[in-house]
């Protein structure tokens, strides 16, 4: 949850040194909900993260569900130092016209691409396009459900810079993490 994450920041001030950016998820209903998310917003500003340390990730299936009230949530948390990214990319409508319109800072390519794209010809096309366009509207792209490496020398190959699966690590528990972390 949000309040044992920055509960957990604000115990482990070392954490933020150390890492690049920390990443939760925000469900549909989430976003949605008018009180939870004035009050997440109020949490985070007054934890006084430095800025692009937190990063909420949302689904494209909710952004779009919720279009106008997605892009006046990223404007708010944008204010207050933090980053977006739209997560799952391509499963749902997969219209290219919602990375315009949704002021994300990066957009991670659903797996289902991603799975097979080692040796589909179709799938290398999809993920091409996605990053192309994302690259193009100023966003970053990350490939998501990297297992193994025969898919990371694809990815390198069409151009994507960042990737994210069980080829470089599992999840791991906080405590876990920091043990991973360079001091």
């Amino acid at each position: 949850s949000s309040a044992f994450l920055l509960e957990w920041l604000d115990s482990r001030p070392d954490v933020l040194h150390r890492v690049d950016s920390l990443s939760m998820n925000l469900s549909g209903a989430t976003l949605a909900d008018g009180r939870f998310m004035d009050e997440l917003y109020r949490d985070v500003k007054n934890a006084r993260l430095p800025a692009g340390k937190l990063c909420f990730e949302i689904t494209e299936t909710s952004a779009i569900q919720h279009l106008d009230v997605a892009a006046e949530v990223i404007g708010a948390f944008k204010s207050i130092g933090c980053n977006f990214s739209l997560d799952d990319f391509g499963s749902g409508s997969c219209s290219f016209g919602y990375l315009d319109a949704l002021p994300v800072d990066e957009v991670k390519i659903d797996g289902r691409f991603v799975r097979d794209i080692a040796h589909s010809a179709v799938s290398q096309e999809i993920v091409r396009a996605i990053h192309h366009v994302a690259k193009v509207t100023g966003k970053k792209t990350v490939a998501e459900f990297v297992d193994d490496a025969r898919k990371l020398e694809a990815l390198k190959r069409i151009g994507v810079p960042y990737a994210q699966g069980w080829l470089f690590y599992p999840a791991v528990s906080p405590e876990k993490l920091l043990e991973l972390l360079p001091r």
